[in-house]
């Protein structure tokens, strides 16, 4: 299997900042959970389920005006206990974040709290998003910590996956063409010579795969072209840390803040923070050090920016889930294939069900194609 790369290093959503002492920054990604049965099952399969530790349990406060409230303090109690009733029976399918969450607990609930607390979750507004693609029900594996992440970071993940022997990884490689060439696929792109191939995976913003698509499957590329995407700038800190000092230490959900959320990694030497931003419109060079010394309560002169990074996300509607339910008829019988992150949902585990399901309709399509074959002598 060849993996063509855009980037100079592979991860997606994922990035892990690792520092010399052993700190890890997540710029992407960061809580695992022990309902990420198929992720797990990955790192078994490899040998690397040794480097799962266990993730403290995360601890939010709502950036409001020039404080760090509590998310309790946020929270309407008559709203929730007047809402609380619909809870019982309330069925998500169809309906967007707002319309679900806002009957549940309450719409002066939902306007103070969960939208800004979604919007942090998923690194975009929340409103309209489909709430039956998020927080889905899963079986725990109870042998894990509830909470984890990966020695050396999630990143770690990505890099066990592309140890595995049949893999080859081209990086700095962008994909500009998929033509078909008889039964096999003549695959295009700057950084390398032209690629001939038995079948094909697009694993990319729908943007991009309407793109890359239009030739091979114009209908498909239609449909992924009806979805949208957002961007997130993501901008990494650094604070010294010493007996005299006091940092934030808890992860900020924005308000009314121009980010969506700050997570807090704790260090012996420093901590960091990364802060995650519309990357539409995100701060100018000159905004930027007052917002992170404001939500850091810190001066601007004692924060290291240490990097920054433009990530790319789905940015889905509940209008789009009958584009998403058409996707998934095309490719019950396709002949090209979607590990992606906006069928099944975006979190890792959603991903990795989503790539699985992909890899047995290929192992399906050719166990077919060889008994055709043997059929025909």
């Amino acid at each position: 299997m060849v993996v063509l790369e855009k980037e100079a290093h592979p991860g997606g959503c994922i990035k892990s900042h690792r520092y010399n002492d052993g700190l890890v920054a997540e710029l992407g990604t960061r809580t695992l959970t022990n309902s990420y049965r198929t992720v797990i099952e990955l790192l078994e399969d490899a040998g690397a389920d040794h480097l799962i530790e266990p993730l403290e349990t995360s601890k939010f406060k709502l950036a409001v005006g020039g404080e760090h409230r509590s998310i309790f303090r946020q929270l309407s109690l008559v709203s929730a206990a007047l809402s609380l009733p619909k809870m019982f029976g309330a069925d998500k399918s169809g309906k967007s974040l707002k319309a679900h969450y806002g009957q549940v607990f309450g719409q002066r609930n939902y306007d103070r709290l969960f939208r800004h607390a979604f919007a942090a979750v998923l690194s975009q507004p929340a409103d309209d998003y489909p709430a039956e693609l998020l927080f889905r029900k899963r079986a725990r594996d109870k042998t894990r910590p509830k909470q984890f992440t990966l020695k050396g970071g999630n990143l770690t993940l990505v890099e066990t996956l592309l140890g595995h022997g049949n893999i080859e990884l081209k990086p700095s490689v962008a994909v500009t063409s998929i033509k078909r060439r008889g039964d096999a696929f003549l695959i295009a792109g700057e950084g390398c010579a032209p690629i001939t191939a038995q079948s094909v995976a697009i694993a990319v913003p729908s943007d991009v795969a309407s793109h890359i698509a239009a030739d091979i499957a114009p209908d498909l590329a239609g449909l992924l072209g009806e979805l949208t995407s957002g961007r997130i700038h993501t901008v990494h800190v650094a604070l010294e840390r010493t007996p005299q000092t006091q940092n934030v230490s808890n992860n900020l959900i924005g308000v009314d803040k121009p980010y969506y959320s700050v997570i807090h990694t704790p260090g012996d030497a420093r901590d960091v923070y990364c802060f995650h931003f519309n990357g539409a419109a995100p701060p100018t060079d000159a905004d930027l050090p007052d917002i992170i010394a404001e939500a850091l309560q810190c001066d601007a002169d004692k924060i290291d920016i240490v990097s920054r990074r433009d990530s790319v996300l789905p940015h889905l509607s509940a209008e789009q889930l009958t584009t998403l339910g058409r996707i998934e008829t095309y490719l019950e019988t396709a002949d090209l294939f979607l590990p992606c992150n906006y069928i099944q949902g975006l979190s890792v585990e959603d991903c990795c069900l989503q790539s699985q399901r992909e890899y047995l309709r290929w192992t399906e399509r050719r166990l077919s194609s060889v008994h055709d074959a043997l059929t025909g002598l």
